[in-house]
């Protein structure tokens, strides 16, 4: 969280990791790997993206994640390796 309020980006340097909600606007469940509209969202890896929203009972170990490869959500230890879309 705090690498993405420092981010610097296209000149801009208001980015954010978006919450589980928002992030999950992103997922196209007609596609499957990556689980999105590639046309209006490139590049986008078949991968799991950390969202902001922590699971509950577990802060602050565990936040939510959405997988684009199926558009399906989960949890993990926040030290887990996965994407981020700010």
């Amino acid at each position: 969280l705090q690498a993405a309020d420092s981010a610097e980006h296209g000149g801009l340097n208001d980015w954010r990791l978006p919450n589980r909600k928002e992030l999950a606007t992103l997922v196209e469940f007609g596609c499957y790997a990556p689980a999105t509209n590639n046309a209006v969202f490139p590049g986008t890896l078949s991968n799991r993206y950390w969202t902001s929203t922590p699971f509950p009972g577990s802060q602050p170990l565990t936040a939510w994640f959405v997988d684009f490869s199926d558009g399906s959500h989960g949890n993990n230890n926040i030290n887990a390796e996965y994407q981020v879309r700010l």
